[in-house]
């Protein structure tokens, strides 16, 4: 039994990293990639240019969602995440493989546009069909911990791009990544790609899902429309929060506070090793204690913490901005380990897929997807730090209105 639970856990969630490795080495390349795929007059400009085309991958997120919900709820989750994967591995490839603007012109940013598109396509459907799988699957009094996987393994993945982009950093010059090295990310996608495969060719499907359900968008939208309310107001914070400052924050630390960019990659890299260590401590404790209350006080202290946060990395302090990058991982981890059964549990096993895809990646799509822009087009308007905070902070308490409106029998009864 254990071997089993162990076994489609690894398939479930391993599969969500390499698709997240694939989905965020964008993002870490974004400070190399701006000189390459765009052309602008300045930096900043250059960067605002890459992460439009980092947005654009989000935008096609909700009809991935439509596509993978209603073939996880009409086939199976299993045949979900075993498609999924080849959807995100092979644009990837395709964007290492890309010509520059220097060769191509405005065809490049075009042809990276269409790529990100059909990236966003494959994550409309595998991070919720990986986080409902590994939840249905689970044992009921430990779904909180193993459906944290999800979200600690999408952290892995995110965890592997900065690692690899960072050792890209330490192997070659800044020349050679400009040359042909900055593609080697991109590239090694096909190899993480087939391993995955390997490891969900014989997912079996979960208990809790067993008959096709042949119209799940029709019933989504007819019968879940507050949840999926719901469900996008508890992903603002998550969504904005995350992509703020865990993939911009890496050009904030370089291109904003002019600090040296192989060290942010590694601070950065560090920083998630404790976002995804934390996530399943805070998946553990969510089946001991109210997850309602446990959540909402995450949330008060990182509203707290956000505004010292910001001032303390504007001192410019090697040792304030270290302290205070990995104090985020930690609270952020804790914050996110909670969430994934939270999610589950609002909706009925029949039209889960679809209900949850569609709502998730909607609200990625505006808000998480947006979030770099966002960032560098408030600091570019205003050259300072406190409208940004503003926007994160708002995040957090439209999260807290949305959870309070939770009850909290439903958050305590897991799913059905």
């Amino acid at each position: 039994m254990k071997s089993r639970i162990i076994k489609n856990t690894l398939g479930g969630a391993l599969g969500n990293a390499i698709e997240w490795y694939d989905f965020a080495i964008f993002g870490f390349s974004a400070p190399i990639t701006a000189q390459i795929f765009v052309s602008a007059s300045d930096k900043l400009n250059a960067l605002i240019y890459v992460y439009a085309l980092f947005a654009i991958g989000f935008i096609s997120r909700p009809l991935g969602s439509i596509l993978f919900g209603y073939i996880g709820d009409h086939y199976g989750r299993s045949t979900t995440l075993k498609l999924t994967v080849w959807f995100m591995s092979i644009p990837t490839v395709l964007i290492g493989l890309m010509p520059s603007y220097a060769t191509l012109g405005m065809m490049t940013p075009i042809l990276i546009a269409l790529l990100r598109l059909a990236q966003g396509i494959a994550m409309g459907g595998e991070f919720t069909g990986s986080v409902i799988y590994l939840a249905e699957q689970a044992p009921p009094k430990h779904r909180g911990f193993f459906s944290s996987f999800g979200y600690m393994s999408t952290t892995s993945g995110i965890l592997i791009g900065s690692a690899i982009v960072t050792l890209n950093f330490h192997l070659f010059s800044s020349q050679t990544i400009l040359a042909w090295a900055w593609r080697i990310p991109f590239l090694f996608s096909i190899v993480l790609c087939l391993i995955v495969f390997y490891l969900r060719r014989h997912l079996p499907e979960p208990a809790t899902k067993k008959a096709k359900t042949y119209n799940p968008i029709l019933l989504a939208f007819k019968h879940n429309k507050r949840a999926m309310l719901t469900a996008m107001g508890l992903n603002f914070f998550n969504a904005v929060g995350f992509y703020t400052l865990f993939i911009f924050m890496v050009s904030y630390l370089t291109d904003i506070l002019k600090i040296n960019t192989n060290f942010a990659l590694k601070l950065n890299t560090y920083s998630l090793v404790l976002l995804m260590l934390f996530i399943p401590v805070s998946g553990y404790l969510s089946d001991k204690f109210n997850r309602k209350a446990w959540l909402g006080l995450l949330t008060v202290v990182l509203l707290i913490w956000m505004t010292p946060a910001f001032w303390l990395l504007n001192t410019h302090s090697i040792v304030n901005v270290t302290w205070v990058i990995l104090s985020l991982g930690i609270l952020v981890g804790l914050f996110q380990g909670s969430l994934p059964l939270i999610f589950v549990s609002l909706f009925p096993s029949q039209t889960r897929a679809s209900s949850l895809s569609m709502s998730f990646n909607i609200s990625n799509a505006i808000f998480g997807g947006t979030a770099p822009l966002v960032a560098v087009w408030l600091l570019s308007l205003t050259h300072n730090y406190l409208p940004l905070v503003g926007y994160l902070v708002f995040s957090m308490v439209v999260f807290l209105l949305t959870l309070a409106l939770i009850p909290n029998a439903q958050l305590a009864s897991g799913i059905k």
